[in-house]
């Protein structure tokens, strides 16, 4: 009888085990399944010349993804898959040659997913580009590099002949390209400083606008930090050690420290951080303890590093 008790114990253990499990799901990921998603652009049924649409749709709660499929004629009777893709955000801008479409978005998340939602939409051909949206890939805006060389690539535009890059340094045009691919290298002479690229594409009869993106070049390297405390050589009971250096920022790049401190080799250190602010504050083994500090900016360039300090905590 015991024994049947102590099982029924152990049972009754195990489903409530399960029914909190389930339960934590449950908070941690809702059910979406019954959730409304809209699609809000290209409208159904829409007839237009533009080749490159911003596919957009509703946000759902408690969604932790999207995905987004588009295929030629409908999916139903599908000659091509043109895109399959899962999205974090409710936006997407893509390009599509003149033809016959449907779209569609599900909301999902790790437990469950909504409909998917469907439109339709026609490109019909067409030389008029002049509302055409340029899509920019690389160098993405506002990037920051040390490097002298740089790639810049885009989307073509169906019935667009040519591309005409024009390219700024510090407001001062410095460089016009065109070409009929969709990526130009061009070799950066002019310096560090602020740029800016614009493109447009053309034809026969009408151009687009032009878009631009602004990036920066910085090859520089920051200044060598410079240590303020511990003091070198010091000599402490408290186990609770506060580290701060200077560092001369530079306005045109962000910058971190690297903080590495080690007792025998930096190699296997005791603490290694990366920091935006000059200080960290942390508790340590008694011991022998040597430590530096290097910096580093957003470009990836590395200024030398600082002194070596030692600092020592001993037994209260």
């Amino acid at each position: 009888m015991m024994k049947r008790n102590r099982n029924y114990g152990k049972l009754t253990i195990i489903i409530s085990l399960i029914f909190t499990i389930t339960s934590c799901t449950d908070i941690m990921d809702p059910d979406i399944s019954s959730k409304d998603l809209s699609l809000l652009a290209p409208t159904d049924s829409l007839e237009t010349n533009l080749s490159t649409h911003t596919f957009w749709w509703t946000e759902v709660e408690f969604a932790e993804e999207y995905n987004l499929q588009i295929a030629s004629p409908t999916f139903m009777q599908a000659e091509r898959l043109i895109m399959d893709t899962v999205l974090l955000t409710n936006k997407f801008i893509y390009g599509l040659t003149p033809g016959k479409y449907e779209w569609r978005v599900q909301a999902r998340n790790t437990r469950s997913s909504t409909d998917y939602q469907t439109n339709s939409l026609k490109i019909d051909p067409s030389l008029d580009i002049s509302e055409e949206l340029l899509q920019l890939l690389k160098p993405g805006d506002n990037d920051t590099t040390n490097l002298n060389v740089l790639e810049f690539k885009w989307i073509k535009l169906y019935n667009a002949d040519e591309y005409i890059l024009n390219l700024f340094h510090n407001s001062i045009p410095v460089k016009e390209r065109t070409t009929d691919k969709d990526t130009i290298i061009i070799p950066l002479s002019w310096g560090d400083g602020s740029y800016q690229w614009k493109l447009k594409a053309k034809n026969k009869i009408t151009e687009t606008l032009n878009f631009e993106r602004s990036f920066f070049i910085d090859t520089e390297a920051p200044e060598k930090p410079v240590l303020k405390i511990p003091n070198d050589k010091s000599t402490t009971i408290n186990k609770t050690i506060n580290f701060n250096w200077d560092r001369k920022s530079n306005p045109l790049s962000s910058e971190k420290d690297s903080l590495v401190v080690y007792v025998d080799s930096p190699s296997t250190p005791s603490v290694a951080v990366e920091l935006k602010k000059t200080e960290y504050t942390i508790t340590l083994e008694e011991g022998t303890y040597k430590w530096y500090v290097k910096t580093f900016d957003k470009a990836g360039n590395l200024s030398n590093q600082s002194e070596i300090r030692t600092i020592t905590i001993e037994n209260n």
